[in-house]
């Protein structure tokens, strides 16, 4: 019953900064690790979708990388095709 009050994907939908998601997980990483962050490939770019599933995403991508970087993780963000 609890599932059936939640709001559908396609409700949850709205306008998600990605850079800002992006922004959000390097400062996590600079202040909790050694590693350095290179941003020099991030631009801005907005999609539809869920915050909260987006953000976790980008955290699981994110902790993948810094599980396995030797010194550096490079976060890059780029809008192909204007869609």
């Amino acid at each position: 019953l609890a599932r059936m009050e939640e709001p559908t994907p396609s409700q949850r939908r709205h306008a998600v900064d990605l850079d800002d998601l992006l922004l959000e997980e390097a400062e996590r990483v600079r202040a909790t690790t050694p590693l350095r962050v290179d941003l020099s490939a991030l631009s801005a770019g907005q999609v539809a979708g869920d915050a909260p599933q987006l953000r976790r995403l980008v955290r699981n991508l994110v902790d993948n990388a810094v599980r396995h970087a030797a010194g550096t993780i490079h976060l890059s963000l780029a809008t192909v095709g204007g869609v």
